[in-house]
C-alpha cells in the first residue's frame, strides 16, 4: 500500500497463501528506503528464513511513492508482482513493477480478488477463504465505499472507491 507522501500510512501484509491467512502486518509512515527494508526483512523472515521452501513475492502499490519502493526492491533482488499496462507513448503493453491502482483497476481488484475472500465465499470447512485476524482491517472495511462522481451520482462504468472522508483504506489496499 502507499507510503509517505499521502494521507494513508504505508502498510505491509504477509499472506500465507497456503493457509489462506494474514500472518503479519506492519503499518506506519517511513521513507521509501526504510519501507523497502521492512518489506525485505518481512519477506525473508516469513519466506526463505522460515524453514519452508518458499520464494516470497512482494506486491507494492505502484501509485504515489510506490514507484520508488518498487525500484528499490527490484535493486535488492526481490521477486516483485508486475502489472501489465498499456504504454500510450510506445503503443505496447509493458509490465510495470508493482500493483497499479487507478479508478479503473481499483474496483476490479476489490471485486475479483479481495471481495470473494472476505464475503460469503467459504471453503468446504465453512470458514472464510482468507482469515484476517485484524480488527483495524475490518473497521476500514466498514468505511470503504463507492463515492459519487463530480456530477452528483455513482457512475456504474467508472466507480470511485475509497474510504469515507476522515477514514483510511491503507489496510484494504494492502490486501
Amino acid at each position: 500500500s502507499r507510503n509517505v507522501g499521502s494521507g494513508d500510512d504505508g502498510a505491509i501484509g504477509v499472506l500465507d497463501c497456503t493457509a489462506g491467512m494474514l500472518v503479519a502486518r506492519w503499518k506506519g509512515k517511513v521513507d521509501t528506503e526504510e519501507f523497502g527494508d521492512i518489506c525485505v526483512r518481512l519477506a525473508k523472515w516469513y519466506g526463505v528464513n522460515s524453514g519452508a521452501d518458499r520464494n516470497p513475492w512482494i506486491g507494492v502499490e505502484w501509485n504515489d511513492v510506490g514507484t520508488n519502493a518498487n525500484e528499490y526492491l527490484d535493486k535488492m533482488g526481490m521477486a516483485l508482482v508486475r502489472t501489465p499496462t498499456w504504454d500510450r507513448v510506445n503503443k505496447r503493453i509493458e509490465n510495470k513493477l508493482g500493483i497499479v491502482t487507478s479508478p479503473t483497476t481499483k474496483p476490479q481488484l476489490i471485486d475479483k480478488f479481495l471481495y470473494p475472500f472476505i464475503s460469503k465465499a467459504v471453503s468446504e470447512s465453512g470458514l472464510p477463504l482468507l482469515y484476517v485476524p485484524d480488527m483495524e482491517f475490518w473497521k476500514q472495511c466498514e468505511t470503504y465505499v463507492t463515492h459519487e462522481s463530480n456530477i452528483g451520482h455513482v457512475r456504474p462504468d467508472r466507480p470511485k472507491m475509497g474510504a469515507t472522508i476522515g477514514d483510511h483504506d491503507d489496510l484494504i489496499m494492502m490486501m
